[in-house]
């Protein structure tokens, strides 16, 4: 039987900490696709500076090439920064009040 941690992580996406903001997308891709074929690579953009994060998602077509690509380029240093590559958890679901502010903010954001 499964424990919860693994079916939590039962995904063939891994988290990559740590990266620097010269990183581009087609890098990852270019980096990752050497552990298996992939399904997509994504780095997130900050909506309020419009810059992007320093955190990727990059998503394998077949999970069986996730624990390989976390073993072979956890620590791997690109663009002199050190990266941290992991499990790519599910999103916590977010509490009311938490949506209710955001929902918030917006609205007052889109009034200007």
């Amino acid at each position: 039987m499964a424990s919860l941690v693994d079916i939590e992580r039962d995904s063939r996406a891994v988290w990559i900490g740590n990266i620097s903001r010269s990183t581009t997308e087609i890098c990852l891709w270019n980096l990752f696709s050497k552990v298996g074929p992939l399904e997509s690579a994504e780095i997130p953009i900050d909506h309020r500076t419009g810059r992007k994060k320093t955190f990727a998602f990059v998503v394998f077509e077949r999970q069986i090439c996730v624990p390989e690509a976390i073993e072979m380029m956890d620590g791997a240093l690109l663009y002199g920064s050190i990266l941290r590559v992991c499990w790519k958890y599910p999103q916590r679901p977010r509490n009311i009040a938490d949506v209710l502010h955001s929902t918030v903010r917006v609205l007052r954001t889109n009034r200007r």
